[in-house]
Protein backbone atom coordinates (compact mmCIF):
# COMPACT_ATOMS: atom_id res chain seq x y z
CA UNK A 1 0.00 0.00 0.00
CA UNK A 2 1.17 3.09 -0.89
CA UNK A 3 -0.34 6.77 0.27
CA UNK A 4 0.22 10.40 -1.07
CA UNK A 5 2.50 8.74 -3.79
CA UNK A 6 1.92 12.50 -5.61
CA UNK A 7 0.40 15.31 -4.15
CA UNK A 8 -2.68 14.63 -5.97
CA UNK A 9 -3.84 11.49 -4.71
CA UNK A 10 -4.79 12.85 -1.28
CA UNK A 11 -7.94 15.92 -2.25
CA UNK A 12 -8.99 17.59 0.84
CA UNK A 13 -12.46 19.78 1.00
CA UNK A 14 -13.24 21.22 3.74
CA UNK A 15 -17.13 21.86 4.60
CA UNK A 16 -18.01 24.60 7.19
CA UNK A 17 -21.12 23.93 8.85
CA UNK A 18 -24.12 26.35 9.44
CA UNK A 19 -22.76 28.94 12.28
CA UNK A 20 -20.65 30.64 9.06
CA UNK A 21 -22.63 30.39 6.40
CA UNK A 22 -22.04 31.76 2.93
CA UNK A 23 -25.81 33.20 2.64
CA UNK A 24 -25.14 35.17 5.77
CA UNK A 25 -22.50 37.26 3.91
CA UNK A 26 -23.69 40.74 3.67
CA UNK A 27 -20.66 43.21 3.79
CA UNK A 28 -17.32 44.26 4.89
CA UNK A 29 -18.90 46.33 7.93
CA UNK A 30 -18.57 42.73 9.87
CA UNK A 31 -15.16 42.09 11.54
CA UNK A 32 -13.59 38.79 9.72
CA UNK A 33 -13.26 38.65 6.59
CA UNK A 34 -12.90 34.96 5.31
CA UNK A 35 -10.41 33.54 2.71
CA UNK A 36 -11.01 30.83 0.75
CA UNK A 37 -7.34 28.93 -0.07
CA UNK A 38 -6.83 25.55 -2.24
CA UNK A 39 -3.00 24.86 -1.73
CA UNK A 40 -0.79 21.59 -2.88
CA UNK A 41 2.37 20.77 -0.74
CA UNK A 42 1.60 23.15 2.10
CA UNK A 43 0.90 23.13 5.69
CA UNK A 44 -1.67 25.21 7.29
CA UNK A 45 0.72 26.91 9.62
CA UNK A 46 2.87 27.94 6.25
CA UNK A 47 -0.19 28.98 4.42
CA UNK A 48 -0.68 31.22 7.11
CA UNK A 49 2.88 32.85 6.88
CA UNK A 50 1.63 33.25 2.31
CA UNK A 51 -1.65 34.98 3.58
CA UNK A 52 -0.35 37.51 6.02
CA UNK A 53 2.79 38.32 3.59
CA UNK A 54 0.97 38.86 0.67
CA UNK A 55 -1.97 40.72 2.26
CA UNK A 56 -0.03 42.54 4.37
CA UNK A 57 -1.51 41.62 7.73
CA UNK A 58 -0.44 40.18 10.83
CA UNK A 59 0.08 36.99 11.06
CA UNK A 60 -1.63 36.47 14.59
CA UNK A 61 -4.89 38.37 13.05
CA UNK A 62 -5.37 34.80 10.45
CA UNK A 63 -7.16 32.18 12.21
CA UNK A 64 -8.60 28.58 10.84
CA UNK A 65 -10.86 25.54 12.24
CA UNK A 66 -8.60 22.94 11.35
CA UNK A 67 -5.29 21.41 10.30
CA UNK A 68 -4.81 19.93 6.28
CA UNK A 69 -2.30 17.70 5.34
CA UNK A 70 0.88 19.07 3.50
CA UNK A 71 1.30 16.32 0.89
CA UNK A 72 -1.77 16.91 -0.68
CA UNK A 73 -3.93 19.50 -3.06
CA UNK A 74 -6.45 20.81 -0.20
CA UNK A 75 -9.37 23.02 0.29
CA UNK A 76 -9.84 25.56 3.59
CA UNK A 77 -11.00 28.06 4.89
CA UNK A 78 -9.37 31.29 6.83
CA UNK A 79 -10.33 34.37 8.87
CA UNK A 80 -8.80 37.56 9.26
CA UNK A 81 -9.40 39.86 11.78
CA UNK A 82 -10.08 43.67 10.88
CA UNK A 83 -9.14 43.21 7.00
CA UNK A 84 -9.09 46.85 5.19
CA UNK A 85 -6.99 46.03 2.42
CA UNK A 86 -8.25 45.82 -1.12
CA UNK A 87 -6.37 42.85 -2.27
CA UNK A 88 -9.70 39.68 -3.13
CA UNK A 89 -7.62 37.14 -4.60
CA UNK A 90 -3.59 36.14 -5.17
CA UNK A 91 -1.90 33.00 -6.63
CA UNK A 92 1.47 32.34 -5.12
CA UNK A 93 4.03 29.20 -6.73
CA UNK A 94 7.03 28.22 -5.20
CA UNK A 95 8.50 25.18 -6.75
CA UNK A 96 6.19 21.77 -6.70
CA UNK A 97 4.04 24.20 -4.14
CA UNK A 98 1.35 26.66 -4.72
CA UNK A 99 -1.62 28.22 -3.20
CA UNK A 100 -4.79 30.69 -4.39
CA UNK A 101 -6.87 32.74 -2.55
CA UNK A 102 -9.99 34.44 -2.67
CA UNK A 103 -12.20 36.60 -0.28
CA UNK A 104 -15.87 35.10 -0.08
CA UNK A 105 -17.25 37.60 2.14
CA UNK A 106 -17.13 38.93 5.86
CA UNK A 107 -18.39 37.27 8.51
CA UNK A 108 -18.74 38.54 12.49
CA UNK A 109 -17.31 35.35 13.97
CA UNK A 110 -13.27 34.14 14.22
CA UNK A 111 -12.91 30.76 12.59
CA UNK A 112 -11.91 27.88 15.17
CA UNK A 113 -12.73 24.11 15.78
CA UNK A 114 -15.59 23.11 15.69
CA UNK A 115 -16.76 25.21 12.60
CA UNK A 116 -16.06 22.55 9.86
CA UNK A 117 -18.71 20.19 10.10
CA UNK A 118 -17.28 18.09 7.79
CA UNK A 119 -13.71 17.10 5.48
CA UNK A 120 -14.67 15.94 1.82
CA UNK A 121 -11.76 13.02 0.84
CA UNK A 122 -10.50 12.50 -2.44
CA UNK A 123 -7.59 9.76 -2.23
CA UNK A 124 -6.05 7.31 -4.26
CA UNK A 125 -4.21 4.47 -2.95
CA UNK A 126 -1.62 2.92 -4.72
CA UNK A 127 0.39 -0.66 -5.74
CA UNK A 128 -2.43 -2.93 -4.39
CA UNK A 129 -2.40 -6.60 -4.70
CA UNK A 130 -5.56 -8.21 -5.24
CA UNK A 131 -5.57 -10.12 -2.59
CA UNK A 132 -5.92 -6.72 -1.04
CA UNK A 133 -8.49 -5.47 -2.92
CA UNK A 134 -10.77 -8.09 -2.64
CA UNK A 135 -9.93 -8.05 1.20
CA UNK A 136 -10.94 -4.23 0.78
CA UNK A 137 -14.54 -4.58 -1.16
CA UNK A 138 -15.33 -7.36 1.94
CA UNK A 139 -14.10 -4.66 4.51
CA UNK A 140 -16.08 -1.51 3.50
CA UNK A 141 -19.56 -2.81 3.63
CA UNK A 142 -19.64 -2.11 7.50
CA UNK A 143 -16.76 0.21 7.81
CA UNK A 144 -16.15 1.45 11.33
CA UNK A 145 -12.71 2.82 12.48
CA UNK A 146 -11.23 3.84 16.27
CA UNK A 147 -10.30 7.42 16.10
CA UNK A 148 -6.59 7.38 16.13
CA UNK A 149 -4.45 10.14 15.21
CA UNK A 150 -2.56 9.34 12.20
CA UNK A 151 1.29 10.22 12.13
CA UNK A 152 0.91 13.35 10.60
CA UNK A 153 -0.05 14.71 14.16
CA UNK A 154 3.54 13.18 15.39
CA UNK A 155 5.48 14.59 12.77
CA UNK A 156 8.91 16.42 13.50
CA UNK A 157 9.40 17.40 16.98
CA UNK A 158 5.78 18.00 17.56
CA UNK A 159 5.24 15.16 20.46
CA UNK A 160 8.68 16.08 22.24
CA UNK A 161 8.37 20.17 22.17
CA UNK A 162 4.25 19.49 23.56
CA UNK A 163 5.39 17.16 26.58
CA UNK A 164 8.63 19.90 27.31
CA UNK A 165 5.59 22.41 27.87
CA UNK A 166 3.24 20.47 29.48
CA UNK A 167 5.72 19.59 32.36
CA UNK A 168 7.18 22.69 32.32
CA UNK A 169 10.32 22.39 31.12
CA UNK A 170 10.54 25.67 28.97
CA UNK A 171 14.29 25.66 28.45
CA UNK A 172 14.07 22.62 26.96
CA UNK A 173 11.41 23.67 24.86
CA UNK A 174 12.88 26.53 23.67
CA UNK A 175 16.15 24.48 22.56
CA UNK A 176 13.37 22.45 20.39
CA UNK A 177 12.32 25.44 18.69
CA UNK A 178 15.85 27.01 18.11
CA UNK A 179 14.30 30.32 19.46
CA UNK A 180 16.06 32.61 22.01
CA UNK A 181 18.60 31.41 24.30
CA UNK A 182 18.11 34.29 27.28
CA UNK A 183 14.92 34.21 28.54
CA UNK A 184 13.12 30.56 27.58
CA UNK A 185 10.05 32.45 28.83
CA UNK A 186 9.64 35.69 27.47
CA UNK A 187 10.46 33.84 24.18
CA UNK A 188 8.24 31.34 24.54
CA UNK A 189 5.02 34.12 25.30
CA UNK A 190 6.07 35.98 22.31
CA UNK A 191 6.25 32.72 19.72
CA UNK A 192 2.78 32.03 17.63
CA UNK A 193 0.08 30.35 20.15
CA UNK A 194 -1.41 28.83 17.58
CA UNK A 195 1.42 26.62 16.99
CA UNK A 196 2.88 26.19 20.35
CA UNK A 197 -0.83 25.11 21.68
CA UNK A 198 -0.99 22.54 18.25
CA UNK A 199 2.23 21.31 19.85
CA UNK A 200 0.57 20.63 23.15
CA UNK A 201 -2.44 19.01 21.30
CA UNK A 202 0.25 16.76 19.66
CA UNK A 203 0.93 15.13 22.95
CA UNK A 204 -2.42 14.90 24.10
CA UNK A 205 -3.19 12.90 20.44
CA UNK A 206 -0.09 10.37 21.40
CA UNK A 207 -1.88 9.93 24.55
CA UNK A 208 -5.09 9.58 23.19
CA UNK A 209 -3.85 7.22 20.79
CA UNK A 210 -2.04 4.95 23.66
CA UNK A 211 -5.26 5.12 25.73
CA UNK A 212 -7.43 3.76 22.70
CA UNK A 213 -4.87 0.92 21.41
CA UNK A 214 -4.17 -0.64 24.95
CA UNK A 215 -8.51 -0.63 25.04
CA UNK A 216 -8.69 -2.14 22.32
CA UNK A 217 -6.47 -4.53 22.64
CA UNK A 218 -8.22 -5.72 26.76
CA UNK A 219 -11.46 -5.35 25.51
CA UNK A 220 -11.21 -7.43 22.61
CA UNK A 221 -9.25 -10.02 24.13
CA UNK A 222 -12.37 -10.10 27.29
CA UNK A 223 -15.27 -10.41 24.40
CA UNK A 224 -13.08 -12.80 22.13
CA UNK A 225 -12.79 -10.26 19.57
CA UNK A 226 -10.48 -11.11 16.72
CA UNK A 227 -7.83 -7.86 15.82
CA UNK A 228 -4.52 -7.44 13.99
CA UNK A 229 -2.17 -4.55 14.78
CA UNK A 230 -0.56 -1.97 11.95
CA UNK A 231 2.56 0.13 13.45
CA UNK A 232 3.61 3.28 13.04
CA UNK A 233 6.50 5.50 14.17
CA UNK A 234 5.22 6.07 17.86
CA UNK A 235 3.46 3.32 18.78
CA UNK A 236 1.19 1.04 17.06
CA UNK A 237 -2.74 0.79 16.09
CA UNK A 238 -5.03 -1.81 16.96
CA UNK A 239 -8.02 -2.63 14.51
CA UNK A 240 -11.02 -5.27 15.49
CA UNK A 241 -12.32 -7.42 13.11
CA UNK A 242 -15.47 -6.95 14.24
CA UNK A 243 -16.74 -4.58 16.78
CA UNK A 244 -19.20 -4.61 19.51
CA UNK A 245 -22.85 -2.85 18.35
CA UNK A 246 -22.28 -0.74 21.95
CA UNK A 247 -18.75 1.05 21.19
CA UNK A 248 -19.88 3.06 18.14
CA UNK A 249 -21.61 6.35 20.19
CA UNK A 250 -18.57 6.11 22.55
CA UNK A 251 -17.53 9.43 23.71
CA UNK A 252 -13.96 9.48 25.05
CA UNK A 253 -11.74 12.37 26.81
CA UNK A 254 -8.99 14.07 25.04
CA UNK A 255 -6.80 14.55 28.80
CA UNK A 256 -6.51 18.55 29.68
CA UNK A 257 -7.68 19.81 32.78
CA UNK A 258 -10.95 19.58 34.14
CA UNK A 259 -11.18 15.70 33.01
CA UNK A 260 -12.03 14.70 36.50
CA UNK A 261 -15.74 16.32 36.19
CA UNK A 262 -15.90 15.88 32.62
CA UNK A 263 -15.63 11.91 32.73
CA UNK A 264 -18.23 11.63 35.86
CA UNK A 265 -20.71 13.46 33.40
CA UNK A 266 -19.77 10.79 30.32
CA UNK A 267 -20.28 7.96 32.69
CA UNK A 268 -23.86 9.92 33.52
CA UNK A 269 -24.53 9.71 29.79
CA UNK A 270 -23.03 6.97 28.48
CA UNK A 271 -25.30 4.13 27.13
CA UNK A 272 -26.72 1.44 29.54
CA UNK A 273 -24.96 -1.42 28.55
CA UNK A 274 -22.28 -3.56 30.52
CA UNK A 275 -19.53 -3.26 27.25
CA UNK A 276 -19.99 0.42 26.70
CA UNK A 277 -19.06 1.70 30.24
CA UNK A 278 -16.66 -1.20 30.63
CA UNK A 279 -15.20 0.63 27.22
CA UNK A 280 -15.04 3.92 28.82
CA UNK A 281 -13.80 2.69 32.41
CA UNK A 282 -10.72 0.78 30.60
CA UNK A 283 -10.21 4.31 28.56
CA UNK A 284 -9.89 6.30 31.22
CA UNK A 285 -7.84 3.69 33.61
CA UNK A 286 -4.61 3.35 30.62
CA UNK A 287 -5.16 7.31 30.14
CA UNK A 288 -4.34 7.99 33.56
CA UNK A 289 -2.06 4.84 33.44
CA UNK A 290 0.04 6.86 30.76
CA UNK A 291 0.20 10.58 32.39
CA UNK A 292 0.96 8.66 35.76
CA UNK A 293 4.14 7.08 34.10
CA UNK A 294 4.70 10.50 32.76
CA UNK A 295 4.79 12.15 35.73
CA UNK A 296 1.69 14.19 35.19
CA UNK A 297 -1.58 14.50 36.09
CA UNK A 298 -5.01 16.33 34.08
CA UNK A 299 -4.24 19.85 36.17
CA UNK A 300 -0.64 19.40 33.93
CA UNK A 301 -2.36 20.86 30.90
CA UNK A 302 -2.72 23.95 32.93
CA UNK A 303 0.10 26.23 31.49
CA UNK A 304 -0.35 29.75 33.27
CA UNK A 305 3.31 30.50 32.23
CA UNK A 306 2.58 30.72 28.99
CA UNK A 307 -0.59 32.56 28.20
CA UNK A 308 -2.85 31.10 25.69
CA UNK A 309 -1.41 27.50 25.55
CA UNK A 310 -3.43 25.88 28.41
CA UNK A 311 -5.32 23.04 27.23
CA UNK A 312 -8.91 21.17 28.47
CA UNK A 313 -9.99 18.49 28.07
CA UNK A 314 -12.03 17.74 25.31
CA UNK A 315 -14.80 15.15 24.09
CA UNK A 316 -13.97 12.58 20.96
CA UNK A 317 -15.68 10.29 19.71
CA UNK A 318 -13.86 6.41 19.67
CA UNK A 319 -14.67 5.40 16.68
CA UNK A 320 -16.61 6.81 13.58
CA UNK A 321 -18.29 5.46 10.40
CA UNK A 322 -17.26 7.59 7.31
CA UNK A 323 -20.21 8.89 5.00
CA UNK A 324 -21.30 8.36 2.03
CA UNK A 325 -18.32 6.23 1.13
CA UNK A 326 -17.73 4.81 -2.35
CA UNK A 327 -14.91 2.79 -3.48
CA UNK A 328 -13.84 1.94 -6.98
CA UNK A 329 -10.62 0.07 -8.47
CA UNK A 330 -7.91 0.30 -11.39
CA UNK A 331 -4.97 -0.28 -12.74
CA UNK A 332 -2.09 1.31 -11.50
CA UNK A 333 -0.32 2.62 -13.96
CA UNK A 334 2.89 3.99 -12.07
CA UNK A 335 3.18 0.14 -10.09
CA UNK A 336 1.55 -2.19 -12.08
CA UNK A 337 -0.41 -3.72 -9.68
CA UNK A 338 -3.99 -2.26 -8.61
CA UNK A 339 -5.15 1.35 -7.31
CA UNK A 340 -8.40 2.34 -5.06
CA UNK A 341 -9.85 5.79 -4.93
CA UNK A 342 -11.41 6.10 -2.25
CA UNK A 343 -14.53 9.09 -1.43
CA UNK A 344 -16.36 9.75 1.83
CA UNK A 345 -16.72 12.41 4.43
CA UNK A 346 -15.39 12.46 7.92
CA UNK A 347 -16.11 15.37 11.09
CA UNK A 348 -13.53 17.46 11.49
CA UNK A 349 -10.76 15.95 13.42
CA UNK A 350 -10.91 12.78 11.96
CA UNK A 351 -7.75 10.88 9.67
CA UNK A 352 -8.73 9.84 6.54
CA UNK A 353 -5.40 7.87 6.40
CA UNK A 354 -6.43 6.00 9.43
CA UNK A 355 -9.43 4.56 6.90
CA UNK A 356 -6.51 3.80 4.13
CA UNK A 357 -4.50 1.71 6.27
CA UNK A 358 -7.90 -0.07 8.32
CA UNK A 359 -8.70 -1.59 4.49
CA UNK A 360 -5.06 -2.13 3.63
CA UNK A 361 -2.64 -2.52 6.33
Amino acid sequence: MILKHVAEDFKVEELLNQELSLQEFKDCKHSYALFKVVKKNLSTFEAVKILSSKLRVNPKSVSFAGLKDKKAVTSQFFTIKNYSRSIKRFDFKSNEAWLKAKLQGFVNKQLKPGMISLNKFEIVVRNLSEKKANIAIDKHQALITPNYFDEQRFSDLNINIGEALVKKQFLKARELLGIDKHNALQSLNKYNKQLLRFFVNSFQSFAWNYALTNTLQECCKTLNIDFYTIKYSKHFFVFPKRFNKDWVLIQGLLPGFGYDSEFENLLENALQSIEARCFITSFDKHLRSFLTTQGLSFESFIIKSVSGISCEAQPRQLFVKPLDFKIQFFKDEVFNNWKALLEFKLPSGCYATIIAKQLFG
